[in-house]
């Protein structure tokens, strides 16, 4: 798209499929955020991309859907969707995504912007895939994408019954084009590479049914094993071919790369204290973690401040004093004072565009995109009788304005009759930035101050010390792989596969631990282990069956310990707001010393099998189980709604496995309290949107009858979240609503009547206000979605706008993931 080294926005690419007839259309974007942006940036063209009969289908379904699901339905998707756009993601609720996969499968959502997980597994074939970018982030940083990955894409291209051929189209970017695609297009599908790896579990069921001689034959035979002996006869060959350099000089084998990785950065390491370098890289992590919240309040600043220019803007009479983002070859950052004219009488694009005088004598063209500041307190810059249309008078056709930025136009030629009109322009200084991006700042500042404090960082060689640092912690995973399938070491059977040696790692430490004999048969306890679906169901069992602390737990501080054994999402950018009760996190202190030996008899068998314990996540589960809405519990955290989705359901999917695990003799295993607290904590837990009709659902003889109203919790939650919550007097209520230093002010249409709780019902403390809403505008509210189920309404003849359609579905508010008046 477009030509010379410019580059086609997404935008501009729909519009060519448009015209050319190839939508449906999924285009593929590496981040969640990417795919958002992408699709808002969509819909800015304003070119309509479904019939009126497609948008008159859509607006049924979604106002079915707002019906059922009011609570989580965001004003800004569905406006998305009302115009043919999606985005699909893993940080969306799964009940949104069904219904956007639905509405494409039947054609009324045109354009899906998605990341490459939907590229697997999922029923949504388009008539075109757009593979936005050539290369990704990975765990090893920026890369091209292989041959599988690109095939995987495009393979979504073409809908059996539907189409004759499919399209898989690849942008243009500033660092990739015609080149590096043909050379991906035209590789070989990369080589299969087996992902089996014996586990606890596997082992366990193994033995349980077989002798240990049919388990070794049984992991021999696998695609891993052949692989691995493979290598390792390659490896031989050209060891006795070329000595120790010909098996140094293979550059194609993953393993030797990073084994030489490896070797050249010990190298730059060598003589400094490893426990150095891995403080110095966790202080470098934070000052980067420091930053990106520090970009992310400022982004959240402008744009409080351009929906603000873009509502008043338009309004502002001429003369209104402005500041504008300086032009790119001035070098100037400290802005450029300007004076509005007008609204502008052509656009290059749909945004809204303004005609400005700017104080050196320059018209200029912009969006509120360059806009840094409007002087509403200032007066107006005055214009003397005839100025304004000898200013008009001077403004150049199309041809002869010159681009700066996708949002500014300006012109070369100065007029002297605007001379001293530029001259009465006022000087505006930068804005202030608001009190949280200065408190950031100065985080900013402290955490490189600790950097350039510490004895690594202060070296001139720090940059190199912390990439060999990275690629250390990198390479020695990999290092630990290529140990084992490499040539064996003295003492080891060069017979046997890699994976067999696992499995006798693995047998050796259940062993150890009671799981099974010294024959290889199975215990009671052993049984009951291979029942357990978990990252390290030997941790869990061992935990279950030695901590009789759990029999006493509540079933909302059950839920919670459990939070912090089922995965480990703990990042440094996360914010959480609510800690759990002192009784989880004193059982999880207490578990921790299990967790090491663990990790140590593992270390002693040869396994680095990850254990997670970590209670980052124990306070929102807690809440959620307490009665905690969907969308307060939302505002206690960043991690967007489809992780923590799958948080909870995870915590689920433990606490039904725990009535179901096989009973042990002499009551060694799993209490029967225990089996029945898990019931109740599933039950709290078992809410919509965490459980729902379609995408996950909880069986009734899985339930067990609970009511979270009088559970005791001493859990650290804001205020506005323990209303009417943990059974408060009206009296404790108001005095806590009267508090300044709370965390989040929660207004009535936020947090009570209008959100409600998620199972749509509200609680008599709500009072008389509800249900008088519930008696008028509820009345109202049907009769909206009645008119679009098929009535004589307006809508069905599509003369209600997207404005009034919204308006009639009740979205008043939008519940982000991180709400703008959090201070970080």
């Amino acid at each position: 798209g477009g030509g010379g080294n410019e580059m086609p926005s997404h935008g501009f690419v729909v519009r060519q499929l448009k015209k050319k007839d190839m939508l449906p259309a999924i285009l593929f974007i590496f981040s969640r955020a990417g795919c958002d942006k992408a699709a808002e940036e969509i819909a800015k063209e304003r070119s309509p991309l479904i019939t009126d009969d497609e948008k008159e289908r859509l607006k049924v379904k979604l106002a079915d859907f707002c019906s059922k699901h009011r609570e989580i339905a965001q004003e800004d998707r569905v406006r998305l969707a009302l115009n043919g756009i999606a985005s699909h993601h893993a940080g969306l609720l799964p009940v949104w995504k069904n219904l956007v996969e639905e509405c494409f499968q039947e054609g009324l959502i045109k354009v899906v912007t998605a990341t490459e997980t939907l590229a697997a597994g999922i029923n949504m074939p388009a008539r075109s895939t757009v593979i936005t970018s050539l290369s990704k982030r990975t765990s090893d940083g920026i890369g091209p994408l292989t041959s599988n990955e690109l095939r995987q894409m495009s393979g979504r291209a073409g809908r059996r019954g539907k189409d004759v051929v499919g399209h898989a189209v690849m942008m243009r970017s500033r660092w990739e084009g015609a080149p590096e695609a043909f050379t991906i297009v035209i590789q070989e599908p990369d080589p299969l590479k087996s992902k089996f790896s014996p586990s606890y579990g596997m082992v366990l069921s193994l033995l349980s049914v077989r002798p240990m001689s049919e388990c070794k034959e049984f992991v021999e035979n696998s695609f891993g094993s052949f692989l691995a002996l493979r290598d390792k006869e390659r490896r031989l060959k050209r060891l006795q071919e070329g000595g120790s350099e010909g098996l140094e000089d293979e550059g194609d084998d993953e393993e030797d790369r990073a084994a030489a990785e490896y070797k050249a950065a010990m190298a730059v390491l060598e003589g400094i204290d490893m426990t150095e370098v891995k403080a110095l890289r966790k202080l470098s992590e934070r000052v980067t973690t420091e930053k990106r919240v520090l970009r992310y309040l400022r982004e959240q600043d402008q744009q409080k401040n351009l929906a603000i220019f873009e509502d008043s803007l338009p309004y502002c009479s001429p003369g209104t004093p402005l500041l504008l983002k300086s032009l790119k070859d001035s070098g100037d950052q400290s802005g450029q004072s300007a004076m509005l004219l007008d609204v502008a009488n052509w656009a290059p694009d749909q945004d809204i565009w303004f005609t400005m005088l700017t104080q050196d004598n320059t018209l200029r063209m912009v969006t509120v995109d360059e806009i840094l500041d409007v002087a509403l307190d200032l007066p107006l810059v005055t214009l003397n009788p005839g100025e304004f249309e000898a200013i008009a008078s001077f403004i150049p056709p199309k041809h002869q304005w010159l681009r700066d930025s996708k949002k500014s136009l300006y012109t070369d030629t100065k007029q002297p009759d605007t001379l001293d009109i530029s001259s009465r322009i006022p000087t505006l200084p930068l804005p202030a930035e608001p009190p949280e991006v200065l408190s950031q700042r100065n985080r900013v500042a402290f955490s490189e101050t600790q950097v350039s404090e510490h004895p690594l960082g202060s070296r001139p060689d720090a940059p190199q010390i912390l990439q060999s640092g990275r690629v250390v912690a990198k390479a020695s995973v990999a290092l630990k792989k290529a140990a084992a399938s490499s040539l064996p070491s003295l003492g080891q059977d060069d017979s046997v596969s890699p994976a067999w040696r696992g499995f006798q790692a693995l047998s050796s430490c259940l062993e150890e631990y009671g799981m099974i004999t010294k024959e290889g048969n199975v215990t009671d306890i052993g049984l009951m282990v291979a029942a357990i679906n978990a990252e390290n169901p030997l941790f869990l069992g061992v935990l279950l069956i030695s901590t009789p602390e759990l029999d006493q737990l509540g079933p909302h501080h059950l839920a919670a310990f459990f939070s912090s054994v089922a995965v480990d999402m703990s990042r440094p950018d996360v914010f959480v707001a609510a800690g759990p009760s002192d009784i989880v996190i004193d059982l999880v202190e207490q578990s921790q010393d299990m967790k090491d030996r663990i990790l140590i008899a593992q270390m002693s068998h040869g396994l680095d099998i990850p254990i997670p314990l970590d209670p980052t996540f124990a306070g929102i589960v807690e809440a959620w189980a307490l009665g905690v809405s969907w969308t307060e519990l939302l505002s206690l955290t960043s991690v967007q709604e489809g992780d923590l989705i799958r948080l909870l359901r995870r915590v689920m999917d433990l606490l039904r496995q725990i009535p179901r695990l096989p009973y042990v003799p002499n009551d060694r295993g799993v209490s029967t309290a225990l089996r029945l607290q898990a019931r109740r904590a599933l039950t709290l837990m078992d809410r919509f949107p965490v459980s729902d009709d379609v995408t996950y659902t909880v069986g009734e003889d899985e339930l067990m009858e609970v009511e979270s109203e009088g559970l005791e919790t001493d859990m650290k939650l804001p205020e506005s979240q323990m209303r009417g919550k943990m059974g408060w007097s009206e009296g404790e209520v108001s005095e806590a609503l009267e508090k300044e230093d709370m965390l989040f002010d929660y207004t009535a249409e936020a947090s009570d009547g209008s959100v409600g709780s998620s199972s749509g019902q509200s609680s008599d403390e709500e009072g008389s206000e509800d249900q008088e809403w519930g008696e008028e505008d509820e009345e109202e509210q049907e009769k909206a979605f009645t008119g679009v189920r098929g009535g004589s309404g307006k809508r069905r003849s599509g003369k209600i706008d997207d404005d009034s359609f919204i308006q009639s579905l009740g979205l008043g508010y939008e519940p982000e993931s991180l709400p703008g008046d959090i201070a970080i």
